[in-house]
C-alpha cells in the first residue's frame, strides 16, 4: 500500500503525465480500505461477523426468492434498493428502483444482479467447503447454487468456476477418484446441455452470459459489457510507457491513460476496469506483484475455507472492478474471520442435515 501511494505517481509526475495529482498522492479508497485494514480488522468479533453475515445473506436471498415468485404471479418485482453506491447519476434512486421492477433479472437489495452474487459468494464458499468435506448444511448447499444459477450473472457464474477449479486443486477435499469423476460429470453435462436443451430460453441465457465473458468482438449496436468488463482495459495498459507499464501510474492519471486508446465500434470512452487491470495500470508490474505477494503470504498458512474464499475473490478481479472497494474488503473479512473462528459453525448450531 505504501508502494501504491508513493512510486506511481511519483512516476507520473516524472513522465509529465496529465492527471489529478492530489488524487494519486491522496486516494481516497485507498487510504480508507488502509485504515480499516489497520484499525478495524484487528478489533472485530469474528464469531458474530459471520452470524451476522449469515443472517444478512438469508434476508438478501429471502428477498431474491419473493421478487421471482412475484414476478411470476403478478408480473411485478417488488424493490427495495439500498442506494450505498450510486452508479447512475443521471437518474434518482425512486426512478432507478422503478425501472429495476420492470427488469428482467431480479437482484434482492442490490443495484444489479451482479452485485447480488458478490455478496452472497463468499458465504457460499464457505459452505460449498464445508458441505464437500463434512456433507453438512446441503440445503444451504442446494439453495444457494440455485439462486446463483437463476440470477443469471456472469460474476456468479464466474465465482462458482473458480469454487469449483479450487476443490479440484485444494488438496484434502476430494479424491482423486472424485475429481476424475467431476470433470467427466461436467463434461457430459455440459454436452447434453449443448445437444439436448440448447433451445431452452433459460440455457440460452446462461450460455449467453458466458459468451459475453469470452467474446473479443466490439459489436456497435450490440452488447458491450463483456468487452468493457474484460479486455478493455488490456488495450489501455498495452498503450502505455514501458517504464509505466513496469512502476504504474497512480490513481490520478487513469482518465489520460484510458484516452490513450481509440477502439472502433465501443460506445464507452471512460476510464472503467476491472480490478486486475486497474492494479497494473496504477500499480505496474511491480505494485502488481507486490499486492498478490501480500495476499499469499497472508493466506498460506490458514484454513482451506479462506484460500477458497480469497480465490473467489482474485477470480473476480478479472471481471469486475473490486480493487479496494467495499466488495474486496468483504471477501478479506469473511476469509480471515473463517481463518480466526475455525469453529464458528458449531457455535452457531449448525448441524449436518441427515
Amino acid at each position: 500500500m505504501a508502494y501504491m501511494l508513493i512510486i506511481p505517481p511519483i512516476i507520473s509526475l516524472f513522465m509529465g503525465l496529465p492527471g489529478n495529482y492530489l488524487v494519486s498522492f491522496m486516494p481516497v479508497s485507498l487510504l480508507f480500505y488502509s485504515l480499516m485494514f489497520i484499525f478495524l480488522l484487528p478489533n472485530l468479533d469474528w464469531e458474530y461477523v459471520l452470524k451476522f453475515y449469515r443472517v444478512l445473506v438469508y434476508i438478501a436471498v429471502g428477498f431474491f426468492l419473493l421478487q421471482e415468485v412475484a414476478y411470476y404471479t403478478i408480473g411485478v418485482r417488488p424493490t427495495f434498493y439500498l442506494p450505498f453506491e450510486m452508479y447512475y447519476t443521471d437518474t434518482d434512486v425512486q426512478s432507478l428502483a422503478d425501472s429495476r421492477a420492470q427488469m428482467d433479472r431480479s437482484s434482492s437489495f442490490f443495484l444489479e444482479p451482479a452485485h447480488f452474487a458478490q455478496y452472497i459468494l463468499p458465504y457460499y464458499c464457505i459452505v460449498v467447503s464445508r458441505f464437500i468435506k463434512e456433507r453438512i448444511n446441503k440445503w444451504e448447499f442446494f439453495i444457494l447454487s440455485f439462486v446463483l444459477l437463476i440470477l443469471q450473472s456472469g460474476s456468479g457464474y464466474w465465482g462458482m468456476l473458480a469454487i469449483l477449479i479450487s476443490l479440484l486443486l485444494l488438496p484434502g477435499y476430494l479424491s482423486k477418484k472424485v475429481k476424475i469423476g467431476v470433470l467427466i460429470g461436467a463434461f457430459v453435462l455440459l454436452c447434453g446441455v449443448a445437444v439436448f436443451l440448447s433451445n431452452n430460453p433459460a440455457v440460452m441465457e446462461i450460455l449467453s452470459r458466458f459468451d459475453e465473458i469470452s467474446s473479443l468482438e466490439v459489436e456497435a449496436y450490440g452488447s458491450q459489457s463483456g468487452f468493457l468488463r474484460i479486455w478493455r482495459g488490456y488495450f489501455i495498459y498495452g498503450a502505455l510507457e514501458p517504464i509505466c507499464k513496469f512502476f504504474g501510474i497512480g490513481v490520478g492519471s487513469i482518465e489520460y491513460a484510458a484516452n490513450l486508446i481509440y477502439i472502433p465500434g465501443s460506445r464507452y470512452d471512460g476510464s472503467y476496469m476491472n480490478g486486475f487491470q486497474t492494479l497494473l495500470v496504477t500499480g505496474g508490474l511491480v505494485g502488481t506483484f507486490l499486492f498478490f505477494r501480500f495476499l499469499f503470504k497472508s493466506f498460506k498458512k490458514t484454513s482451506a475455507e479462506s484460500i477458497i474464499v480469497i480465490i473467489c475473490m482474485i477470480s473476480l478481479f478479472f471481471i469486475e472492478h473490486m480493487l479496494f472497494t467495499a466488495k474486496m474488503f468483504l471477501f478479506i473479512v469473511i476469509a480471515i474471520a473463517v481463518s480466526n473462528d475455525q469453529n464458528v459453525f458449531a457455535k452457531m448450531r449448525l448441524k449436518p442435515n441427515r
